[in-house]
């Protein structure tokens, strides 16, 4: 009984938590942005997160490197973790400059 109370709450807090924007801007005499709210989303939110894992992937790897103590599989997948880091960063940098890249090429 106690547990299902808790899920209720958690779930009750973080819904109310994710509608305070929207309630927020029911009010204004603008309609939304809904442009600007996703660039603020993504500028704000989304690329601090992913830098932030970034970090610890790459702090990860350099854990693995160090205790690996010689061991040619450990090295292989600390190598492996380098590796994936590097794609994940070069994925995300593409995916972040390629709108602007098509948006160039396509404007008259």
């Amino acid at each position: 009984m106690k547990n299902n109370l808790y899920k209720k709450l958690i779930t009750l807090s973080i819904a109310s938590g994710l509608l305070m924007p929207l309630l927020a801007s029911a009010g204004l005499a603008t309609p939304l942005d809904v442009e600007k709210i996703i660039k603020n989303v993504i500028n704000l939110v989304i690329w601090p997160i992913f830098f932030g894992l970034s970090i610890v992937m790459f702090i990860y790897a350099g854990f693995k490197f160090l205790t690996a103590a010689g061991d040619s599989s450990a090295i292989n997948d600390a190598k492996k973790a380098l590796i994936w880091a590097m794609v994940g960063i070069a994925v995300a940098v593409i995916g972040f400059s390629i709108t602007p890249i098509i948006t160039t090429i396509l404007s008259p």
